[in-house]
């Protein structure tokens, strides 16, 4: 997995390979609509799932994903055998990490489990230290030190055939 990098060309289709990744999350959001939804006259949710406006937008999506007919290649230019390729649009999904971050109330009751407070601070001083520390050893400083990068536009996972395809 990495970043992805697009051609000029891989720009224009790019935007084919993710809209699989965002039909997921719309079907998502009408799946659990209609699970909390007791009156299916005997349907299953599948079957209802199938007819709506998400479910062929899904289907839609997926068949725009496989004509693409997606490969990776090797420096050489030979392909290497996947048995699959998923490419994401990190910016849909930071949009939709900020989009659940505006929704108002915490997840739980801090107030309710202090304990559990306490023990989750407790935790994110300890890594951030172990951070700081093994990145300032690495550079040869004292001083911990953070980079700020920006996310790129796309990132690519892959699942080798074979995991000796790539020396």
């Amino acid at each position: 997995m990495g970043d992805l990098n697009p051609t000029d060309l891989g720009e224009k289709l790019l935007p084919l390979a993710t809209e699989v990744s965002r039909a997921v999350i719309e079907l998502g959001k009408v799946s659990r609509e209609m699970a909390a939804d007791e009156e299916r006259n005997g349907s299953s949710l599948g079957d209802l799932l199938r007819h709506t406006t998400e479910g062929a937008d899904y289907a839609a999506a997926q068949v725009h994903e496989d004509s693409l007919e997606l490969e990776l290649r090797g420096p050489d230019g030979a392909v290497v055998p996947t048995e699959w390729i998923d490419i994401r649009d990190t910016h849909y999904l930071l949009a939709l990490a900020q989009e659940a971050e505006d929704v108002p109330g915490p997840l739980f009751d801090e107030e309710e489990d202090p304990e559990l407070m306490a023990a989750i601070e407790h935790d994110e001083t300890l890594l951030r230290f172990q951070f700081d520390d093994e990145l300032a050893s690495e550079l040869g400083s004292d001083e911990p030190w953070q980079e700020e990068t920006p996310f790129p536009r796309y990132q690519i996972q892959v699942r080798l055939l074979d995991d000796r395809s790539i020396p």
